[in-house]
């Protein structure tokens, strides 16, 4: 498959996850938005890079053919700091990365840190309704970018964690601002030219 071929298979089986997700209070409203949820993911994943599209989508399969839904897992790690109480008889039901595993989420986190933290700083207007950057601000239904991040990758599988933190390691010493990417996809999804582009005609 094309990076595009393998970016589009991945958001079809995870908007077919995604759009089954039973929330504690029903279905939230980016369930109804499959436009919204198709260019948010698409965005993200074409700043990734072949090796780690092809491993993420064996993930996504693998738990597929095994009945795991990925998006559950993700919105339920995300509440052991947005809910702990709600979180409390989730957990043990979670599968635990290792302490590698851990490891390298935590040094793929930094990166992200630095590179969203200087996005917000380039461009504030396309980020002002964004999450919040840190899990301090965390609380019901407000999921800071740091919680999002580490959920996300802990439903990766060590392999996919593995690749994602060389991928990393390899745009950070080129130079290259992962966020910045995916704010670059994002204004091209609504027909900018870049985000450049959107932040100066959004003023």
């Amino acid at each position: 498959m094309s990076v595009r071929e393998l970016v589009d298979t991945i958001v079809r089986l995870e908007w077919a996850d995604f759009s089954q997700v039973q929330g504690i209070d029903g279905p939230a409203e980016c369930q109804h938005r499959p436009d919204m949820f198709t260019a948010m993911r698409r965005s993200l994943l074409l700043t990734w890079s072949e090796e780690l599209l092809e491993s993420y989508l064996e993930d996504v399969r693998n738990a597929q053919a095994t009945g795991r839904s990925l998006m559950s897992e993700k919105y339920a790690w995300m509440m052991e700091s947005t809910d702990a109480r709600a979180f409390e008889g989730l957990g043990p039901l979670l599968p635990t990365p290792s302490y590698e595993t851990c490891e390298r989420i935590e040094r793929i986190f930094r990166f992200f840190l630095v590179w969203q933290a200087q996005a917000n700083v380039m461009f504030p207007r396309m980020t002002a309704d964004g999450r919040p950057l840190l899990a301090d601000d965390d609380r019901p239904g407000l999921t800071s970018f740091e919680t999002y991040l580490r959920s996300e990758l802990k439903i990766y599988s060590p392999r996919t964690v593995r690749i994602y933190e060389e991928y990393a390691r390899t745009c950070w010493q080129n130079g290259v601002n992962l966020a910045v990417e995916n704010l670059n996809n994002i204004a091209r999804q609504y027909g900018y030219e870049d985000a450049f582009d959107a932040e100066r005609r959004s003023s």
